[in-house]
């Protein structure tokens, strides 16, 4: 099981998780109800104590909690939010972002996290919190590719394996040095 990091006594509501993932965000904004629940995840993976139950649906790891964030945060102005097309197909996604500078400081380790998650695509950060979901259950590495390449087919790709490996490495890394504890020789 991922242990919280010595800077934290106790966890972040969902709320200010969410605050703190937007804030720590280029732009202060997340493009995608999809990507904001797989980074909120995974800096829960990286050691950062969130309020927030997360299960496996249809497009990975889901919170109930951060979904009612999101709701709440929007509903009193504490987000924004709009819809813009991305991509070569022209689909619609959700952009939320902070309605004013955050007035309070982010997290260290969201802030690092969030820097790291910057360069990958959703797709990748889907595929990463998927296994890292099921390692955080207890499974090996490898069952946990196994259970998403069965859930996922089509995003369970070869490259997409390689590039989960790479991002939860870099992820245990940081919260290993947030740990006090020197990371792993490889």
């Amino acid at each position: 099981m991922i242990r919280a990091y010595a800077s934290h006594s106790s966890p972040l509501s969902a709320e200010d998780a969410v605050i703190s993932v937007l804030a720590a965000s280029p732009k202060h904004e997340i493009r995608g109800k999809k990507r904001l629940h797989k980074s909120t995840f995974l800096c829960s993976y990286s050691g950062v104590p969130i309020a927030a139950r997360f299960s496996i649906r249809h497009f990975g790891v889901f919170s109930g909690e951060v979904a009612n964030a999101l709701d709440v945060l929007t509903t009193f102005g504490d987000l924004t939010m709009h819809d813009e097309q991305i991509g070569p197909n022209g689909y619609f996604t959700t952009v939320y972002s902070l309605a004013e500078k955050p007035k309070h400081k982010t997290d260290p380790m969201i802030a690092k996290t969030m820097t790291a998650l910057v360069s990958y695509s959703t797709p990748s950060l889907e595929v990463a919190s998927t296994v890292a979901f099921f390692m955080m259950q207890g499974e090996t590495e490898a069952a946990a590719m196994r259970e998403t390449k069965r859930i996922k087919p089509a995003l369970s790709t070869p490259a997409e394996f390689a590039i989960t490996k790479r991002l939860l490495k870099e992820l245990a890394e940081m919260r290993a040095g947030a740990d006090g504890q020197r990371p792993k020789n490889s």
